[in-house]
This record gives structure tokens, sequence and C-alpha cells, in this order.
């Protein structure tokens, strides 16, 4: 890549710290066995693909905002970041000393050191991994064709690209979900040999606990699973204090105490407490930027909040334990970093049509706050016989100006949005199992305190209509129950 690529990089991306380092080209293949140093070729490739795959999602991003931008004027400038910049295979460009599928050519090579068990589990699963990445890296371009190609007044045209840019974001969770089956089988390889990576001394326990719960952490934001989040918060506090009250003077004369290394656990101990600071952001629904409203608040905190405190291109946590154990050659399996999410944003004509879906097909509670404020739950329930819904917003009284938001299964489906005597619609797609739920929240009460709105829809009863009243202390709170006519 050019100078000129990565300068490019750097503008759209907005992530500077990407090639801030060349620590991890540092990589040997340290360790006292074979074996370990076998599983840790898997790890290195997934990680750096994990480092590929931002450029990708930028890419996908900015081919999305232009296609909005041509359907629905006026939507988010975008930039000239395209395909042109980057060489026809990402995963073989050199950004470190060594490519994403040089990587797996060594990591495949280096799985003859293993059992044939479990070389065999290993290579299959990291064959698809490989696979999907590639059909990543050829979708890019396809997108792009289509963009460029087809007469995108016809609304046939408009749907091909929107179902190819869909297949890219049902890869991206493929490579999710195939990296958790690798990281499993090299876990069980490497519990089997008789090794762990909390041996040895407390620094060793801290890093994995501090890893295990941010990582946990950060795959509750992205899961949905706010329920789990105090808890997990308050046990990374624990673990980040037992941290820090470590004495470091007991470890004279060890590589912890080399300038390095005490660099990196400073750095640790930071993103660690960072992450916890975000995750407090992320449980009191903060409105998002602008240009990712869109995308919701699963989305944007996960790729632009907390992956920076977890992956190389942050230089967090994960990365920074596992330069630790590489460039002092520790027996450990090292850690595996998070991959970056994309999906897929459609216009305003589009979405009108849509019966949006929440972020995620299963909510275990209800939030107990919303933006610091107390969640009021409602006498009665909203009982609808089909999961599409589409409700009409409206104020029901005297017009007095009240301006609301309205958040479904934690993402907000309405922003600011005035409340006048003329009906407003939207339409939302309920999750089959768990809590669904739509809550008020007063963003200017009017003249009459509170801000009270009337929400009206349909069953087969007919039309059916509730009100909710939020305030400035408090956000009323009401759950629908899916009960399909039998």
């Amino acid at each position: 890549m050019s100078n000129k690529q990565i300068n490019t990089f750097f503008v759209v991306c907005g992530m500077s710290l990407l090639f801030a380092t060349s620590g991890m080209a540092q990589y040997k293949t340290g360790g006292k066995t074979e074996t370990i140093r076998a599983l840790n070729g898997f790890v290195l490739y997934v990680n750096e693909v994990n480092n590929y795959l931002p450029i990708i999602n930028s890419l996908m991003v900015d081919y999305n905002m232009k296609l909005n931008k041509f359907v629905d004027l006026p939507s988010h400038e975008t930039s000239l970041f395209n395909n042109d910049l980057f060489p026809n295979n990402l995963f073989d460009d050199v950004i470190y000393h060594f490519s994403p599928n040089e990587l797996y050519r060594n990591a495949v090579q280096s799985a003859e050191k293993l059992s044939p068990a479990d070389k065999q589990k290993i290579l299959a699963i990291a064959k698809n991994f490989q696979e999907n990445t590639s059909f990543i890296n050829v979708a890019r371009f396809e997108v792009e064709n289509l963009l460029t190609t087809l007469d995108l007044t016809k609304r046939e045209n408009v749907s091909k690209v929107y179902d190819k840019m869909e297949s890219v974001a049902s890869a991206f969770k493929k490579s999710k979900k195939l990296q958790y089956e690798l990281e499993y089988q090299l876990k069980s390889c490497f519990k089997n040999q008789g090794y762990s990576n909390t041996s040895g001394d407390k620094i060793h326990k801290s890093l994995e606990d501090v890893y295990s719960l941010s990582r946990l952490m950060i795959e509750a934001v992205y899961e949905n699973n706010q329920s789990e989040l105090p808890d997990l918060k308050a046990h990374l506090m624990t673990a980040w204090n037992q941290f820090n009250d470590i004495d470091m003077s007991a470890y004279d004369g060890t590589f912890w105490m080399n300038p390095v290394a005490r660099e990196k656990l400073k750095n640790i101990k930071q993103k660690s407490k960072d992450l916890m600071g975000e995750v407090e952001r992320y449980s009191r629904f903060e409105n998002l930027p602008e240009k990712y409203q869109l995308y919701g608040s699963n989305y944007y905190y996960y790729n632009h909040a907390f992956l920076v405190k977890l992956d190389r291109f942050g230089m967090g946590v994960a990365a920074e334990i596992n330069e630790i154990y590489v460039q002092n050659n520790q027996d450990k399996l090292l850690y595996m970093e998070l991959p970056y999410d994309y999906k897929v944003v459609y216009p305003r004509v589009i979405r009108e049509e849509m019966f949006l879906p929440a972020s995620t097909t299963f909510i275990k509670a209800i939030p107990q706050k919303v933006q610091d404020r107390e969640v009021v739950k409602a006498d009665r329930v909203i009982e609808v016989d089909k999961i599409d819904i589409e409700f009409e917003i409206y104020d029901h009284k005297i017009i007095d100006n009240d301006i609301v938001s309205i958040l479904f299964n934690g993402e907000w489906v309405l922003e600011k949005f005035k409340i006048s005597d003329k009906k407003h619609t939207f339409k939302i797609k309920l999750n089959e199992d768990g809590v669904n739920y739509l809550l008020l929240h007063a963003d200017d009460e009017g003249r009459r305190p509170p801000a009270t709105i009337a929400l009206a829809y349909y069953t087969r009863h007919g039309r059916q209509q509730i009100i909710l009243n939020s305030d400035k202390l408090k956000s009323e709170l009401i759950e629908i129950k899916l009960k399909p006519e039998k």
C-alpha cells in the first residue's frame, strides 16, 4: 500500500492509529512448544484479517451512502474513497511484515505440528474463514461495479445493489461466527496440552481477567444484552482494581519491568478504564452523531467506540497483551481480537416502506434508565397479533409543540420529532422472543408539560389507541406483547 493510499485511509476512516505502530510486525514464532506456535499462527491470521476489515467496512459504508444519496436526496456527503486506492486482493496486502493470506499459509503449514484430529478440525474452520474473507474482498468490487454500470433510475436495479450489500453484511457476520468456532478449537487444543494463560504470576491472571471481561462487555453490546452490562462492568472494575494494586516491585529483574512491557501494562489499564466509560455512555442511550443515527447505537458503539479499546488498530487490550507475550516468548495462547460489523442502511423513501426490525433478535429485560432518566413502566401493554406493526403518532389534545423521541427495543426510531395533530406513521418489526417495548422520551415538553402523545395501531379487533407521557425526569415505557391469532 502506498503512502498516498494510507493517508487517504486516515482521512476517510478517522483511524490514524491503524498504522501508528509496527509492534505486531515483530511477532516471532516464539513459545516453548511447537503446538503453541502452531495454534498462535491461526490467532495471528484471524487478528490480521480483523485489522483489514475496517477498510472494507469503510468502502461499503461509502458505497451505501452514495446509493442512498442517489435514491433519496439529500443524504450524507460521500467521499472519494474507492477500490482504486487498494490492491485487488486486500488480504494479500502487507501493512506490517505479513499479509493476512501469507499468515494463513504459514498457519496451515504449521498445523502439521498438531495432532491429526486437531489439525482436521482447525483447518476445516480456517478454510471456511479464508473463503469467506475472499468473498468479502470480491464483493466490494461487485458493489462498485453495480453502482457504476446499472441504470439506478430503475427500482429493480437499486434493489440489486442493496441485495449485494446485504450479502456483504451477512459475510461479516459469518466471519464472526467462524472466528468463534475456530477460537473454541484452538482453546480446546491448548487446554488439552496442559497449558493455561493464567499460570505464572498475578499479572498473567489479571491480564486474563481484564481481557475476558472487556471482551464480554463488548460482545454484550453487540448482542444488545443490556441486562448483563451492570454486572460485567462491576466485575471488570474489580479486576481492574486488582490489576492496579499489584506490587510491581516484586517483579524486579523480570521482563515485566522492562520499559516496553511497563508502558504496555499502563496502556492496558487505561484502555480498559476507557471502555468502562464508553459503556456508561452507551447505557444512557445518548444520541448518536448524525452520520450514524441510521445505524443504531449497538452498531455505532461496537464499531466506533469499543473495538479500539480491544483491537490493534486502537492498540487496545488484546493487542498489547499479545505483544508482551510474543516479545517475551511466553507460552501463552494469544488473544483474539474482534471483527468489525457491517450493516446496510436504507434511504428515507425505502425505510418508510419497511417495517424496521429490532437491532437484535432477543432482548432479556427493559432498561431501568435512559439518558439518566427514570423509566416508568405503563400499567397496560400493547397486545398485537402480528410481528409487523404500523403506528400513528400525534398530539391528541392541545397542540403545544411537544418534541419527543421514540425508543424501540434500544434503538431510536424517531428523534426530536415535533408532535402535531397531523398523524405521523412509523413501522416496526417485533422480535418473536424476549421483550419488545416502546419508550417515550421528552426532548421539549412544550407549553403544557408533560409531553403527551397518542399512539394508534390496528389489530384484528380494529383500531387501538394508547396515551404516553414523559417529562424531564422520567420516560414512560410500554411493553408490546405478541399474541398471534389461534
